[in-house]
């Protein structure tokens, strides 16, 4: 919890070493501002592209065949109220003016959702799932 608390990410997935096999899938290959670290013990956020939803959870009863749930993970590149987002803890309610900067993907982004598929989206469709993911506020841990 106390990662969750300040918005840290890669403890949470240095965890998963033994199933990525390499920290080299942490970082996207568009995100040309961070570099792989050479082994999961050389890892922090200044290496992973992707922000944690930390209250997604494998078992949340909001997700549906049309509410696909919360935010699992997804690319860093955000912007809030026209300022790209700090790494850290980010509360963003939903309705709120989160957007996609245009580095990296050009105004789109990917979301890994909790019901394990990925969506590229741009900021509309962005917006309607933060509405449509069932929780008054969504806390993304960002690297």
């Amino acid at each position: 919890m106390e990662w969750v608390a300040n918005g840290t990410v890669f403890p949470h997935l240095r965890v998963l070493a033994k199933e990525l096999q390499t920290p080299k899938t942490l970082i996207c290959p568009a995100d040309v501002d961070r570099q792989v670290a050479k082994t999961f013990t050389l890892l922090d956020d200044s290496r992973v592209s992707y922000f944690l939803g930390v209250d997604a959870s494998a078992t949340n009863s909001n997700s549906s065949l049309t509410n696909h749930g919360m935010h699992l993970a997804g690319d860093r590149n955000l912007v809030l109220n026209e300022r790209s987002v700090k790494p850290g803890l980010l509360v963003a309610p939903p309705g709120s003016a989160l957007s996609w900067a245009k580095k990296i993907h050009n105004r789109h982004g990917n979301i890994l959702f909790e019901d394990g598929h990925v969506e590229f989206m741009n900021t509309s469709r962005l917006k309607r799932s933060l509405q449509e993911a069932g929780s008054a506020t969504n806390r993304l841990a960002i690297p």
